[in-house]
């Protein structure tokens, strides 16, 4: 379901963030599965279409709940954002996300 929060962590907010940049600018899409905490509390597998036509959203929390374990997650985000190491990427402080 589109548009319920989720708890990520801020490494992978931002990766996830930085990707679908990345992947708008070269025209493409993909497909990420990330582990996430809903609003109730429970561990759910959260599955991102990244394209340059979606609208994605990181906001700051002050919930105290652990991150949930993305390292698979961060390292298949790493991975493809070399994939496409020629683009330039922006700042991240003109979003905010630092």
């Amino acid at each position: 379901m589109a548009g319920r929060p989720l708890l990520v962590g801020n490494e992978v907010a931002e990766a996830l963030v930085r990707y679908a940049v990345l992947l708008a600018k070269v025209h493409s899409a993909d497909h990420v599965v990330v582990r996430a905490v809903g609003r109730d509390g429970d561990e759910v597998e959260a599955n991102f279409l990244l394209n340059p036509g979606i609208m994605l959203v990181a906001d700051s929390t002050t919930s105290k709940l652990p991150e949930p374990d993305n390292a698979d997650a961060l390292q298949y985000l790493h991975a493809r954002m070399q994939h496409y190491a020629d683009y330039s990427m922006p700042d991240l402080e003109t979003y905010h996300l630092a």
